[in-house]
Parts: C-alpha cells; sequence; structure tokens
C-alpha cells in the first residue's frame, strides 16, 4: 500500500486521490504501484516520466502530487545542485550523488526557456542576478549596479523547465537595493519582494514631487527609535524630508504590484545576501549601521535584528543551519565564524556555531542559494577556485567535487535547494 512518512504527507496522499479528475486514473491499480516507484526516483527522471502518456503528464504535474512528492523530499533532504556551466549554460546535479556524498558526479543539461531573451540587455550580453530560491522555484532579477536594465522577473521551475515572467512594476526603473522571494503558507502564495531604498517625500512648493503616487500604500514601523532626519538638499535651502524606505511586493496569486512604507527608518544600503526561514525574508541592511532586516512575507510586516558581535571585516552573509538563521563573517582570504540563532528573534540566543576555514579562501555569502547544510552536517559550497565540493565544519577539510561531463570545472551562480515538481503555472489563482 501506499508509504506515508508523516502525518502532512498523509494528508496530501489522501487529498490526490481523493480529488476530481484523478479518480479515473485509479481505475487501474497499476497506477498505485507507479505512483510509489516514481516517489524513489531522481526528480529529473520523474519529470521526464510526463511524456511517457497524456495521463502520465497529468498525474506527474498535478499540483498535489508535487505536494506530496516535495514533503518527501524536504523530509529526506535530497538536496539538488543548480549552476551556470561553460556557454552560460545551465546544468543540474541530483540529489542522489549528494545523498551518499558521491566525489564523481556527472551534469544534466537544462533548458532555461525564454531566460536569455528576457535578460538580453544593451544589445551586448545576459544582465540577471539570482533573487533566491523557494520549494523547488529559482527566481532571476534584471542585475543590479551598472549594469542595471529595466527587465522583468523570471521564476522558473529547472526540474520541469516550466516558467513565468512578472510584469513590470510601477517603478521598474529604480535599481533596487534588496530583494527576495518568499512563500505564505497561509495563502498558499509566493511573493516576490524589492526594496527600492528611501525616497523623499520632499515639503516644498519649489520642489513639489513625488516619486510614488497613485497607490495606496501599507505603513509599518519596525523601531520607535528612529527620527526623521532634516537633510539639506543642494541649492535647495533646508527642508524637512520624511525619510521611508519604500517596498514594492509582487504576489503571485493575484497577479498585483503594490506598495509598503517602512516610516522612520532610512536603508542606506544592502547586501544582496538574503534567506528564507521561518516564514521571513531576511537581508543585511545598514541604517546606518549593519542590523539584519527581516520581512514576514505573511503579515507583510519588517522587524531588525541586531546582528552579534563581531570585527569590522569586509564579508558579511547569511545562511541556514538546522532552520536556523545564520550569520556569516569573516575576510575574503581568511577564516570565516558562524553565528547561529538558536531561538529566532531573541537576539541573545546568538552562539558561535564554528569557524570556516577554505583551502582556497573563501566560502559564497550570497544567500541560503550558495551554501547548504546536508543531513550529516556537511555543507555544499564552492571553495575559492570556485570548484565544487564538501566541506566538514569539524575537520575544516573542503573535499572538491569532479564533474566528469564539463571539461571546464569552475561553476558559476550556484543554486542549492530541495527540487520539485511544482509548477509556477499553478500559483496564480
Amino acid at each position: 500500500m501506499l508509504l506515508i512518512l508523516g502525518t502532512q504527507e498523509l494528508y496530501l496522499e489522501q487529498e490526490f486521490l481523493m480529488g476530481e479528475g484523478v479518480q479515473l486514473l485509479l481505475q487501474k491499480d497499476y497506477l498505485l504501484t507507479i505512483m510509489l516507484l516514481l516517489k524513489k526516483l531522481p526528480i529529473k527522471t520523474i519529470s521526464q516520466c510526463r511524456w511517457v502518456s497524456k495521463t502520465w503528464y497529468d498525474y506527474i504535474l498535478h499540483p498535489l502530487f508535487a505536494q506530496l512528492h516535495h514533503v518527501r523530499a524536504v523530509q529526506n533532504q535530497s538536496i539538488c545542485a543548480v549552476f551556470r556551466g561553460p556557454r552560460k549554460l545551465f546544468y543540474l546535479i541530483e540529489h542522489d550523488y549528494f545523498d551518499n556524498f558521491r566525489r564523481h558526479v556527472i551534469a544534466i543539461l537544462l533548458k532555461f526557456r525564454e531566460l536569455r531573451q528576457t535578460f538580453w540587455a544593451h544589445d551586448t550580453y545576459n544582465v540577471y542576478d539570482v533573487v533566491g530560491c523557494i520549494n523547488g522555484l529559482i527566481c532571476f532579477s534584471p542585475e543590479g549596479g551598472d549594469n542595471f536594465w529595466a527587465l522583468p522577473y523570471y521564476i522558473c521551475n529547472p526540474i520541469t523547465g516550466e516558467y513565468i515572467k512578472i510584469p513590470l512594476s510601477p517603478h521598474n526603473y529604480i535599481d533596487p537595493l534588496g530583494s527576495g522571494i518568499g512563500f505564505d503558507p497561509i495563502s498558499n502564495d509566493y511573493k516576490v519582494i524589492c526594496i527600492l531604498g528611501s525616497i523623499s517625500m520632499v515639503k516644498n512648493e519649489s520642489w513639489n514631487e513625488e516619486w510614488w503616487v497613485n497607490s495606496p500604500s501599507r505603513v509599518t514601523t519596525v523601531s520607535e527609535q528612529w527620527v526623521n532626519p532634516v537633510n539639506k538638499i543642494e541649492d535647495k535651502g533646508e527642508i524637512d524630508i520624511d525619510e521611508q524606505t519604500v517596498v514594492e511586493v509582487y504576489s503571485l496569486g493575484s497577479a498585483t504590484w503594490k506598495k509598503l512604507l517602512i516610516n522612520d527608518v532610512y536603508v542606506s544600503g544592502m547586501i544582496q545576501s538574503t534567506v528564507f526561514v521561518n516564514g521571513c525574508l531576511h537581508w543585511i541592511a545598514y541604517i546606518p549601521d549593519a542590523v539584519i532586516l527581516s520581512f514576514n512575507v505573511a503579515t507583510e510586516e519588517f522587524k531588525i535584528i541586531q546582528l552579534p558581535p563581531h570585527e569590522n571585516d569586509n564579508e558579511r552573509g547569511l545562511m541556514i543551519i538546522r532552520e536556523h538563521l545564520c550569520f556569516l563573517h569573516g575576510f575574503s582570504c581568511g577564516s570565516k565564524d558562524v553565528w547561529l540563532m538558536t531561538d529566532y528573534g531573541v537576539e541573545d540566543s546568538w552562539t558561535k556555531e564554528y569557524t570556516i576555514k577554505l583551502e582556497y579562501g573563501y566560502l559564497p555569502v550570497g544567500g541560503s542559494h550558495e551554501v547548504i547544510e546536508l543531513w550529516n552536517g556537511k555543507l555544499l559550497s564552492l571553495n575559492g577556485e570556485e570548484r565544487l565540493g564538501y566541506y566538514d565544519p569539524e575537520k575544516k577539510l573542503f573535499k572538491r567535487i569532479t564533474i566528469h561531463n564539463l571539461a571546464r570545472k569552475k561553476v558559476e551562480l550556484p543554486i542549492f535547494q530541495v527540487g520539485s515538481l511544482i509548477s509556477p503555472k499553478n500559483i496564480r489563482n
């Protein structure tokens, strides 16, 4: 009979088996056997099985089956690796290699449809960043900085190849200080968040311009200790300015953009090292000192978390260990300390977990998708030579992974996550 791994999986299995349209599939007993077999296969193989017939296609891509499969994969910590390799092509390394800590692997070529066309700017090259990943979905955004261009966000499932594009926001011309993608389990909705920075609402008739008009806003005050500064604008004299951090939020469920305002907080800069844990997105922000800025995806409220005591080093980032928020800091060519928040939201619970010393210098600090903990405590990451491998925090050793079917061994844009069959097209209401 059905293999049950927990209460959530039992509920999903029962709901799947009783769902409309699926009862027709159960007229043949062998489909129950297929269900058991598919659940044990590598995820890319399961995805390819959908091409056997229309019945299999509908079965494998059914939303409830995708949820059921993902629950099992999360429980088993079935980590996949997606990365950019030679000729800017993307590849996948299946979870069964990492489940058994194999050091000799084969990468599968992925096809991200319209990714290059979406981020083709300046008529010369592709410009995009990884915003983050959630439940097997990856979100790409236009590259920030000097190469910023007003382009739509792109969300895809690298396993199935399905994707959607998010329409341009009302203020797409602003290069965000930070962005992220999160999931609200209460409404079963995914949200993309763009922190645009502090926009001054000027109270001077000689400069009567608001950058943000004709849009309803929700105001969230994160701290009572911050006061509105009075800034001096060149050639404008002394004028009062209300400093507010402006945020755009896109809901995939409602397919709409809206704005939020964080009152009385001047965000001067952010580190794009985003993690999603405890239902909240987290960034390192400067207001003006470095803090962790968290955003509750369900309630859409912001909160400030103070960092643990640390030196004025040049690399800082966030990561997740055992579902706990972690702060990583150090120098580019030296060791890095990892602090773990044992009790979420309680700043006194920061505990130094260990110090990472790498063979070739550094560990990526771009967010949870660049380094991930495996089931035995080892870290899957890159070293300073952009080589994939396992890092043992106890022995302080890094062991390379050899990708045999790629001539170029360096890995770009690593994305480590639990893969899924969840379709971004099924999220919209």
